[in-house]
């Protein structure tokens, strides 16, 4: 814990953030905003992913200081003790919101415009951190069941004399958050006593490193109840890990004889292979279940099993069933036989089996029967009016639309599921599901999805789902996997792009792919490979540019120098002005105003008629106090693209603001620089601007309202809502 001091504490809330940022230099302001982003990355993951949670724990374990916090943290929790959650530097660290807010704040403490710390983030997160799409990716929530990796983690750390708490756990399950909670809350003050270089190795690994078999092993070692590892693998499937599902359900499996506990996990293992597709497996697996159903001590031997609908519905997939739909009405008669709220259940139920086993029209039967019942489900009603609206002028329903219709929705939902997976950094359970989907509707950008999932999980199957029409970065991203060489894919890139946008996601795969090389030889080398490229000179300066946006945007300095490499092998003024308004901005996104009003200058003596550049010249104006400069600027952009909506606010917000020449030189000059600074701003602009202002007339007004307001983020005001208060303490400072 050597750098424990007054690091865990530095992250409570952004007022502490601010007086960090305002108390150090600006090289020191970088180093914590890096800081700070690995910060939201570990607590991404650790709140998404059990295994990382479990790996950071077992590392724990080897510190005694840290393994007895841990250890006292549980207890406390399990105590409930509510000084300690709310002590939590996890729970109540705001940090933990967003890149976007620290972006937002470090440009509101440093003035450097907001697109120069998004491009550091961008540049860190390409340039530096493993697995950046899926750092980008949405993740799965956390489900309300303690997950047993967890359950592991209280046993490994718990004493003898912790015994009586601890099977409080077994008993009252409503405590699993806190408990999560409590053991993320050490593991990030663990992680925030780490060097840079440590945090950065610990995030740029995959979890568990040698996959849910060997880690679910280790849960013998702590007496994992059968109904403990039912719920942790009823957690794995909500959150779409397979893997760790099937394992958890095996292990299960194996520890016990309860046909209560078998028919659980073998149902749903079951369901789990019947949304892959796979009818193979999901058929004994319900198989198992039925048998395991009809073993349970004083079941009713006329029951009706939902395991006996699943299994029809996976023998008629087979091919093994010589009913058809004869057997649906088989089963149709055994629910007529129950009442009331069973009947109705498992009526709605068959629907779904004959709807996805495309017997369409015994669906439609069955739910025109369930028109008349009570509490109707308002998706039998959807469903319904989807059905009516498939119905011929025959009165026949059109199977061929119902079929697509039904693909369409299979492969959107298996893609979401993968989706979520991704972004819980479980690559191979993605992959799968993203297959899947795949297999039900072939599209372009789920076959992106595979490429991207192959490509983290380290896995060269290639041509499985390969299309005429892929995208260039699912075409790019094949070519890595094939070769391992970043110039063969830079060769895709220069061969198959069409000048259609697509280059620039392309270039974003090429960058994150030269992750821990020497960056700048690299894109020397890609420069040198496009410039070589027997391909028109209009390509070359098209794809010269869209390399340096890429650069740019991702804060790499190297952007300028191929912008201007661009503008040597072009005389076309279109192009050129382009390239100068792309300089210009380079310029403007890295606080130097002086060179990009001389390049977009430059831009709209090249074409004239350039209402960007003219937006940019606007722009830089207003940053430099020469208000009457940028509304004539944003006269003449308004005046070539009257429709757009970005140039009609500018224009507002300069047309609002009051004059400052009845001022005294002081007054003046205070309100100046804070004028300059909100026009670094687009048209929303953080409330501490109004406690600037306000601080002219209230000295220590900032101070004040930072202390009450900031701990919970920096909060967005309208430009225009902001100006009116400017002008306010202006009316009041010359009265």
């Amino acid at each position: 814990m050597h750098r424990a001091g007054d690091i865990p504490e530095l992250f409570l809330d952004h007022t502490i953030i601010r007086r960090r940022i305002r108390s150090i230099t600006p090289e020191e302001s970088e180093l914590l905003f890096n800081e700070l982003i690995l910060h939201t990355i570990f607590q991404r993951r650790i709140t998404t992913d059990p295994a990382f949670r479990w790996s950071i724990c077992t590392t724990i374990a080897s510190d005694a200081e840290t393994s007895e916090m841990l250890r006292r943290a549980i207890i406390d929790t399990m105590s409930d003790r509510k000084d300690h959650a709310e002590q939590s530097s996890f729970k109540n660290s705001t940090i933990t919101d967003c890149q976007n807010t620290i972006c937002t704040l470090f440009s509101d403490e440093t003035a450097l415009p907001l697109h120069y710390w998004e491009t550091k983030w961008a540049g860190m997160i390409y340039q530096t951190i493993a697995y950046p799409t899926a750092i980008q990716t949405s993740p799965p929530e956390r489900q309300g069941l303690l997950h047993p990796m967890d359950r592991a983690i209280i046993s490994a750390f718990m004493q003898e004399k912790d015994a009586e708490t601890f099977s409080k756990i077994t008993e009252d399950l409503s405590a699993s958050d806190p408990l999560t909670d409590a053991i993320t809350d050490v593991a990030y003050r663990w992680f925030l006593a780490l060097s840079y270089d440590e945090q950065l190795s610990i995030l740029n690994k995959t979890y568990p490193e040698d996959g849910w078999t060997p880690l679910i092993r280790t849960l013998s070692m702590f007496e994992q109840s059968t109904d403990a590892l039912i719920d942790g693998a009823r957690y794995c499937s909500a959150t779409h890990l397979i893997e760790a599902a099937r394992e958890l359900y095996s292990y299960a499996l194996s520890r016990t004889e309860d046909p209560v506990q078998k028919q659980i996990c073998y149902k749903e293992m079951g369901l789990l292979s019947r949304n892959l597709g796979d009818a193979e497996r999901a058929f004994p697996e319900f198989q198992s279940a039925l048998e395991a159903a009809r073993e349970v001590k004083g079941s009713d031997a006329g029951s009706f099993n939902d395991e006996l609908i699943y299994l029809c519905e996976v023998a008629d997939r087979l091919g093994l069933s010589q009913e058809g739909d004869g057997m649906y009405d088989r089963l149709i008669r055994i629910a007529h036989n129950l009442y009331g709220e069973e009947r109705r259940r498992l009526l709605i139920q068959i629907a779904t089996s004959c709807r996805r086993s495309g017997w369409f029209d015994r669906e439609y039967a069955i739910i025109e029967e369930l028109i008349g019942e009570e509490d109707l489900n308002n998706t039998v009603l959807s469903r319904l009016d989807t059905l009516n609206r498939s119905m011929q002028r025959d009165g026949t329903l059109n199977h061929a639309l119902l079929k697509d219709l039904e693909a369409g929705a299979e492969a959107e939902y298996t893609l979401i599921r993968g989706i979520l997976a991704f972004g819980a950094f479980q690559f191979n359970d993605a992959l799968t599901w993203f297959k899947r989907s795949v297999t039900v509707k072939n599209r372009p950008d789920t076959r992106l999805w595979v490429a991207r999932a192959s490509w983290y999980a380290d896995i060269r199957d290639l041509h499985s789902s390969a299309g005429k029409d892929d995208l260039l970065e699912t075409r790019i991203i094949r070519r890595i996997l094939e070769t391992q060489s970043i110039q063969d894919a830079a060769e895709v890139l220069i061969a198959d792009g069409k000048e259609d946008g697509e280059e620039y996601d392309g270039l974003l795969i090429l960058i994150e792919a030269m992750r821990g090389d020497d960056l700048t030889d690299r894109i020397s080398s890609l420069t040198e490979l496009i410039q070589k490229a027997s391909v028109a000179q209009s390509k070359k300066t098209y794809l010269l540019r869209i390399t340096g946006k890429v650069l740019s945007e991702c804060g790499i300095k190297t952007a300028i120098t191929l912008f201007r490499r661009a503008l040597k092998t072009t005389t076309d003024k279109e192009s050129r002005a382009q390239l100068l308004s792309e300089i210009a901005y380079w310029h403007e996104s890295q606080g130097q105003i002086t060179r990009a009003l001389d390049a977009y200058n430059h831009a709209v003596s090249v074409v004239t008629k350039f209402p960007g550049a003219w937006y940019g010249l606007a722009r830089m104006h207003a940053q430099n106090g020469e208000f009457d400069a940028a509304m004539e600027s944003i006269d003449t952009a308004l005046g070539l693209m009257p429709e757009n909506e970005e140039y009609h606010l500018l224009k507002r917000d300069l047309t609002m603001l009051n004059d400052t020449q009845d001022l005294d030189q002081e007054r003046k000059h205070q309100i100046d620089i804070l004028d300059r600074h909100l026009f670094i701003w687009g048209d929303h602009v953080p409330e501490t601007f109004i406690r600037r202002y306000q601080n002219l007339i209230i000295p220590d007004t900032d101070e004040r309202l930072s202390e009450r307001d900031d701990k919970a983020g920096p909060v967005m005001r309208s430009r225009g809502d902001v100006i009116q208060v400017r002008n306010g303490v202006l009316h009041d400072l010359i009265k």
